[in-house]
């Protein structure tokens, strides 16, 4: 098939950047031909290896970007046009539509409802809406999505391996034999990070680290509890330095990369039981499940895997071994190459 990765509203390199990026090398292998339209110079742009068109789109009506969308459809045609974000989600599907393509597809990687006019206004074009997660789709039917049009395909991520020994890592950051909670990712409210400040100040013994950037780095800085690394683009080294990865988030995670990335690299998980964590996180399997918004509830987490070192290597392995099974490039591509064949067939009776 021939297949268009929309991503002209991606300038960062978050979870969706991370998705597409996947996505278009496992659908590569699957002997799918795969372009990409992004922002010139962008990360993804950098990262993406194969075709690609530059298309930047800053906002959903951005005239510019539906002209260069008609005017690249009127010269390309695709088996399926793929969205991602919100700025993409209109004017390329109408441009598509306008052009004659009618097996359009969508991947909505948070789990917030949709009004009903944007589903009025999407529906009019989508022929299929994958939710990340259960958690994802549950919000859409809640908010009035037919359950035909949605089709859960749960992500995927490299199985990754580090070089460099874990212990000459951990040196250099400065970590001895103390149990090392990290957690890596934006700072920014949603992500709870005001409640692993309040569950840092509560233990003894732990050394709490946070790798990222966001608004609230002035007050991580300031937590006397915490050890603040800052923004790592290659973040694999020092996640498989610590001993747990935590990912206390006080809203509705769709289906959290940084929660698959540990599980890559063997660190178990101390996750909110909150959106599609946990889906990924089985309590007690590969990492401990905590009550959203619960500091006293994430300090028990961490004391209890802190006080179990072996327990805590142990869900590291099994969570691995999930990965590895389920959470593949490959596993991702296969699961949303369905789609693809389902949309196609579909479009195919018109």
């Amino acid at each position: 098939m021939r297949v268009l990765q929309v991503a002209s509203g991606l300038h960062d390199w978050g979870g969706i950047e991370r998705y597409v990026t996947f996505l278009t090398e496992g659908l590569a292998e699957r002997g799918h031909n795969v372009t990409v339209s992004c922002p010139a110079s962008s990360p993804l742009d950098q990262r993406i290896k194969g075709s690609k068109v530059n298309i930047s789109a800053k906002g959903k009506w951005q005239l510019s970007s539906a002209a260069a969308y008609l005017r690249f459809f009127k010269a390309n045609k695709f088996d399926v046009v793929h969205n991602h974000f919100n700025p993409d989600f209109i004017l390329p599907m109408w441009a598509a539509h306008v052009c004659g393509m009618r097996n359009l597809v969508l991947t909505r990687h948070l789990a917030l409802p949709w009004s009903q006019s944007k589903i009025r206004l999407y529906t009019k074009y989508l022929r299929k809406v994958i939710p990340v997660s259960n958690a994802v789709r549950d919000v859409l039917l809640e908010s009035g999505i037919p359950a035909s049009m949605l089709m859960v395909a749960k992500a995927g991520t490299p199985s990754k391996e580090t070089k460099r020994d874990r212990d000459a890592v951990r040196a250099e950051l400065g970590w001895g034999n103390e149990f090392v909670a990290g957690f890596f990712g934006r700072l920014s409210p949603e992500k709870g990070l005001d409640v692993m400040m309040r569950a840092a100040s509560q233990t003894e013994g732990i050394r709490w680290v946070v790798f990222g950037k966001g608004p609230l780095e002035g007050e991580i800085k300031s937590c006397a509890q915490i050890q603040f690394k800052g923004f790592v683009p290659e973040v694999d080294e020092a996640m498989a330095a610590v001993d747990a990865v935590v990912v206390p988030s006080t809203w509705a995670e769709a289906f959290p990369y940084s929660a698959l990335e540990a599980m890559s690299l063997a660190r178990p998980i101390i996750g909110s039981r909150i959106g599609g964590i946990p889906e990924i996180v089985e309590d007690n399997v590969n990492g401990k499940l905590f009550e959203a918004g619960n500091a006293d509830s994430l300090a028990l987490a961490v004391h209890s895997l802190a006080s179990d070192r072996q327990q805590a290597i142990q869900m590291g392995l099994d969570g691995q071994k999930l990965q590895k099974t389920e959470y593949t490039i490959a596993r991702m591509a296969e699961r949303i190459e369905a789609v693809y064949e389902t949309d196609r067939l579909a479009a195919t009776k018109i």
